[in-house]
């Protein structure tokens, strides 16, 4: 602020000193000569008082105004070096918080990466877990169609793909569910579909194999006792001597060593005793040739030999047996049962396992 110019109070010289300017020194009266009129010198001390009286107020009024800008100067100070305070304060919480946004940040970004690599993880983690489980199935699976062409029966397969359903159930994985849709469907289809019970079948030749040692041939010799209902011998009748068991005895060998028998196929009284053995080794033979065809599928092979094996017990073998009934009854049963089928197929199952697999 510039300094005001010092206002000083007028002395009764220099009050005079306009007037004599005024009227030029050459006119002023001789000191000695002129009085002044009273009421000039009366009104010049007025006019000098109130000068002095106007300069003081003024010096005073300027002294005021100093003070008051030395004052407002001195808060003017005051308040810049506050401002200046708060403003390095300011800058210095500006930059704090500046590095702590930045540690923020910082912290961010890492928490925002292990998130990432959380969700990676997780993702990674389901994906596997899913692919296990799909590639356990697809095993089960493809190992029950195996077991299914082997053995000619659905049921293996139809267990394998029922666990495998329910397997999924339980996982409740939306992105299986083409393959829990498709397992449902070819489920069904399995149900529906005809097969032959190679089991069974297998099970029913074992039964023959066992009964074929037991069926009589057509021209057995057997112990010929006395027909029941025939009268004993004339003579022979009464208590039960020695002598008539021994002629009971001579009459019994004596009927054996000559039988009438009505054969209406000569070739089967042709077969020595010798050669049963071979037959009956024939047909079990013609069986296991049967069953191996039975296993490959091979059902019209199948059931040319049982058609065979029934035109040999019918030949050589005595009808009357109620073995041989038997064997002939189970024959034919067999010979209903192996037909041709056509194995179904799952190749719904197939195609969404593949595509589950190979995403």
């Amino acid at each position: 602020m510039q300094d005001q110019p010092e206002v000083r109070p007028l002395t009764p010289a220099a009050a005079a000193a306009p007037v004599a300017d005024a009227y030029g020194a050459d006119r002023l009266p001789p000191a000695g000569g002129l009085r002044m009129p009273g009421w000039l010198m009366a009104l010049l001390v007025l006019l000098a008082a109130a000068g002095l009286i106007v300069g003081a107020l003024l010096w005073q009024r300027i002294g005021q105004l100093q003070s008051d800008v030395a004052r407002r100067s001195a808060d003017s100070n005051t308040h810049a070096i506050e401002a200046r305070t708060l403003s390095q304060q300011a800058q210095s919480l500006s930059m704090d918080n500046s590095t702590r946004l930045g540690m923020l940040e910082n912290q961010l970004k890492d928490l925002s990466l292990q998130r990432a690599q959380l969700e990676t993880l997780v993702n990674q983690l389901t994906r596997s877990q899913d692919g296990n489980l799909v590639v356990e199935i697809n095993a089960s699976v493809r190992l029950a169609q195996q077991q299914m062409e082997l053995t000619g029966t659905t049921e293996p397969l139809l267990a394998a793909m029922r666990r495998a359903r329910t397997r999924l159930e339980q996982a409740a994985l939306p992105q299986l569910g083409g393959l829990q849709r498709a397992l449902s469907a070819d489920i069904e289809r399995l149900q529906a579909a005809d097969y032959v019970d190679a089991v069974g079948i297998q099970s029913s030749m074992d039964e023959v194999l066992r009964l074929v040692e037991d069926m009589p041939l057509l021209n057995g010799v057997v112990a010929m006792g006395r027909p029941l209902g025939t009268q004993p011998l004339s003579g022979l009748e009464g208590e039960d001597t020695q002598w008539r068991r021994w002629w009971r005895a001579v009459w019994d060998d004596t009927r054996q060593l000559v039988r009438v028998t009505r054969i209406d196929r000569p070739e089967s009284a042709l077969i020595a005793p010798d050669q049963a053995y071979f037959l009956r080794e024939s047909l079990k033979l013609r069986l296991l040739h049967a069953r191996v065809d039975l296993a490959a599928r091979q059902y019209g092979q199948a059931r040319g030999e049982l058609q065979a094996i029934t035109a040999l017990i019918a030949r050589y073998f005595d009808p009357a047996s109620r073995t041989t009934q038997q064997v002939a009854t189970v024959l034919q049963q067999i010979q209903s049962d192996v037909r041709d089928v056509q194995m179904p197929r799952i190749d719904d199952t197939l195609t969404a396992l593949a595509a589950a697999t190979h995403p």
